[in-house]
C-alpha cells in the first residue's frame, strides 16, 4: 500500500483514499473509491491541489467532484456551477461570449463558492462595490448584466424566487463624445499614410470615404463590390478571429465614392487574383487578412496621428469622420443612416445633432433673425412710466 505526503491531506486507506480539506470555514473529508496504489495516491494529491486552488479563487463546486456527498446539499445550486450553465445557455456570438468570460471570472471569484439561495442583496452590493473599485460605471453596468442574467438563470429554474442583484443603482456616467477627424486632419493622415505600405493607406481611404466599422471593413471580400453599381455589400463583420454577422444583423449596399472606388483599385494589384472570396483588405507584413483592428491600430493609426501632431484617437473615428464630413457638407441624413447601418434616421439625428446644427453655416440662425430679430411690441418700462406726471 502507497503512502501519502505528511500533512498532504490525502490518507490511504485499506481500500481506498481520504481526502481532507477546509471549505467555508468547516473542514471537509471525502473519501475516493481508489485502491491505493502510488499512482492512485498521486492522482489523489492532485486532485486536492486542484480543490484548493478553486476553493482559493472562488469556483470550487463540491457537487462537481463529489456529487454523491452529504456535504454538498447545495452543490447544484452553486453560484458557479449557474455561472457556467450561463455561458453554456447563451446564445451569442463568439465574440460575446469572449467577452463575458471577463466579468463572469470577477463573480465567481467573489460568489462562486455560495449557494445562489443563500446570496442576500447585501452580498450582491459588496460584490459589485469590489468590482467597482477598479472598473469604470461604463464596464460596471455590462458586468451587472452578466450578474443578472446568472441569477435570472437561477430563477427559471425555480431556485430562487427574486433577483438578489435586481436593487443595484448605478453611478451616473458620462456618455463619451465622438472626436471626428477635419478635413484636413484627414488629409494629413492619409499624406503621412502614403509615405508607408500602400494597402494600409488604402484601408484607412476607404474607411474615411464609407464609414464601415472596422470589424466590417475587415471582413469585406471582393466578391462584394459591385463594379457598375459601385457598392459594396456588408454582410459580415470579423471579430475575434471569427466572421459574425453585422452588429444590427441586417445586409445594407453601401454606394462608394470616388476615393472608395480608387482605394479598392489599389488594392486590386495585391489581392484581386486571388478570388472572389478573399479579403480585400490585407496585413503587409503577412500578405494575409487582418485578425483585427489591433495590429492596424498599434501599428499604424496611433503613430499617423502622432506624426501628424494630432491627439490620440480610435481607429472608430473614421466611420465619425465620414459622417460628420457628409452631415457638414449638407448631405441628407437619410442617406447617411442608410450607409451607416442606422436602425432609423433618428438614431442618425441623436448622434451627430450638433454637426447636422452646424451644416448651415449659419443659415438657420439668419431665418431665425428674419422672424425673430427685432421687437414686435414696444413696452414702454414701468419706472420710467412715473417720469410721465
Amino acid at each position: 500500500m502507497g503512502r501519502g505526503r505528511p500533512g498532504s491531506g490525502v490518507d490511504p486507506l485499506q481500500t481506498s483514499i481520504r481526502c481532507r480539506f477546509t471549505w467555508q470555514g468547516r473542514r471537509c473529508v471525502e473519501t475516493l473509491p481508489l485502491k491505493p496504489s502510488p499512482a492512485n495516491i498521486r492522482s489523489a494529491e492532485r486532485l486536492l491541489a486542484t480543490i484548493k486552488q478553486e476553493i482559493a479563487v472562488g469556483v470550487f463546486d463540491y457537487a462537481k467532484h463529489f456529487p454523491n456527498s452529504p456535504n454538498a446539499p447545495h452543490g447544484a445550486t452553486l453560484f458557479s456551477r449557474y455561472a457556467d450553465m450561463y455561458l453554456q445557455a447563451t446564445p451569442a456570438a463568439h465574440s460575446t461570449l469572449v467577452t463575458y468570460g471577463t466579468p463572469l471570472r470577477r463573480w465567481k471569484a467573489l460568489l462562486g463558492s455560495r449557494p445562489i439561495p443563500d446570496i442576500k442583496p447585501s452580498d450582491i452590493s459588496a460584490a459589485v462595490a469590489a468590482v467597482a473599485a477598479d472598473v469604470t460605471p461604463r464596464t460596471l453596468r455590462s458586468y451587472v448584466s452578466v450578474l443578472r442574467g446568472v441569477l435570472a438563470l437561477a430563477i427559471v429554474d425555480k431556485v430562487i424566487k427574486d433577483n438578489p442583484a435586481d436593487h443595484i443603482k448605478y453611478a451616473k456616467s458620462q456618455a463619451r463624445e465622438h472626436d471626428p477627424l477635419t478635413v484636413p486632419e484627414m488629409t494629413a493622415v492619409l499624406k503621412h499614410l502614403a509615405k508607408g505600405s500602400d494597402t494600409v493607406l488604402a484601408f484607412y481611404e476607404f474607411a474615411f470615404a464609407t464609414g464601415l466599422r472596422p470589424s466590417e471593413q475587415i471582413a469585406l471580400r471582393w466578391g462584394r463590390i459591385d463594379w457598375v453599381r459601385k457598392t459594396a455589400t456588408i454582410d459580415t463583420a470579423h471579430v475575434r478571429d471569427r466572421d459574425k454577422i453585422t452588429k444590427t444583423g441586417k445586409v445594407r449596399h453601401v454606394e462608394l465614392s470616388g476615393m472608395a472606388m480608387a482605394a479598392l483599385t489599389r488594392m486590386k494589384a495585391h489581392t484581386w487574383m486571388r478570388g472572389l472570396d478573399e479579403h480585400v483588405f490585407v496585413n503587409p507584413r503577412t500578405a494575409r487578412a487582418w485578425d483585427d483592428n489591433e495590429e492596424l491600430r498599434v501599428r499604424h493609426w496611433l503613430p499617423a496621428l502622432k506624426a501628424c501632431g494630432l491627439r490620440a484617437r480610435v481607429a472608430y473615428q473614421t466611420r465619425h469622420t465620414y459622417a460628420t464630413t457628409m452631415l457638414m457638407a449638407g448631405a441628407n441624413v437619410a442617406f447617411i443612416a442608410r450607409q451607416l447601418g442606422h436602425s432609423s434616421v433618428v438614431m442618425t439625428l441623436g448622434t451627430y445633432a450638433k454637426w447636422i446644427d452646424g451644416a448651415d453655416k449659419g443659415a438657420q440662425l439668419a431665418i431665425a433673425d428674419t422672424v425673430f430679430g427685432q421687437t414686435l411690441v414696444t413696452v414702454k418700462p414701468k419706472h420710467l412710466k412715473s417720469l410721465d406726471k
